[in-house]
């Protein structure tokens, strides 16, 4: 049993390794516009946000967002507006060739309305690169929502 155990053990070591190293750590900034609808505020978000990220493996990237946002609920055209703070990890991988992307995300938003100001935000994110430029759809969930949104991106 201890030799399977140590198979096991150097077969993950290697398998790690070899992901970790497939393409060396190329760090990348992202200047994103977005703007998002929530079913339950019945309103929407314009973000504007600076993507950080580097290279996991040949195809995969992790790193972080974060930036501000404007948003305007209560009825369908919306009552009043508040402002926040989306804050977001990230794990995005590039297929096709690198032409399209498939992620995820999940992190916290902080939303100054009067209410409790920390909200949950999970998304999956998928669209196309052209260049340093990305188009994508977000849907996901805001504490209490659904949300589902546009994104436009630039490699800066």
């Amino acid at each position: 049993m201890s030799v399977l155990r140590s198979f096991r053990r150097l077969t993950a070591a290697a398998a790690l390794s070899a992901a970790l190293i497939a393409t060396p750590s190329q760090a990348g900034v992202r200047l994103e516009l977005g703007g998002d609808w929530t079913y339950y505020y019945y309103g929407g978000t314009l973000e504007l946000m600076i993507g950080v990220n580097g290279a996991l493996a040949k195809h995969i990237t992790v790193g972080g967002r974060f930036g501000g946002l404007f948003a305007a609920y209560g009825t369908v055209f919306g009552n009043y507006g508040s402002i926040g703070a989306p804050i977001d990890f990230e794990l995005r991988a590039n297929v096709g060739d690198g032409r399209v992307y498939l992620g995820g995300l999940v992190g916290p938003w902080l939303m100054f309305d009067g209410g409790f100001p920390l909200r949950f935000h999970g998304a999956f994110e998928f669209g196309l690169n052209a260049g340093s430029f990305s188009f994508g759809l977000e849907l996901g969930y805001l504490t209490y929502s659904p949300i589902a949104g546009l994104r436009l991106s630039f490699r800066i």
